[in-house]
């Protein structure tokens, strides 16, 4: 279970700079174990950032604060009762003071706002091999758009 937990880590924070090198801005761009942060003069814009791995993450760690495109872009299951089950809120853990979402179908988009000090959960449910959310900025909710039409 360690070993499964440390390549999810690592193929999160992969992505995750994998997703930052391919950013058009002039930013300056270090890298930590879990995430990619982004150093601006000015205020810090969001990123896209996607999960794959059950658990609990936290805005202000996991993902910066700001709007989203949250959609299901990959689910792999033999189930097709298959889902994401997907908690955000302030105490996702307690399942106190949250809003839940059943991330079903791939490609529909839920508009979202984090702030800072909330969690994010994810469980999948139904026997899934494999599964992503992703966390689009406006701009690059566009290009998916535009890539997913072709």
């Amino acid at each position: 279970m360690k070993k499964l937990a440390k390549i999810t880590l690592l193929s999160t924070a992969l992505l995750t700079i994998l997703i930052g090198c391919s950013n058009k801005s002039s930013e300056k761009t270090t890298t930590t174990s879990e995430t990619v942060k982004t150093t601006q003069s000015s205020e810090e814009k969001p990123e896209t950032v996607s999960f794959f791995a059950d658990g609990v993450y936290k805005v202000g760690t996991d993902i910066k604060p700001g709007r989203y495109y949250v959609v299901l872009t990959e689910i792999q299951s033999n189930n097709s009762e298959a889902y994401i089950s997907f908690y955000y809120g302030t105490d996702v853990n307690n399942y106190k003071d949250y809003e839940h979402e059943s991330l079903k179908i791939v490609g529909k988009p839920y508009k979202l706002d984090l702030q800072e000090g909330m969690e994010l959960k994810f469980e999948s449910v139904y026997e899934i091999s494999s599964w992503n959310v992703s966390f689009f900025t406006d701009e690059d909710y566009k290009e998916y758009q535009s890539s997913e039409k072709k």
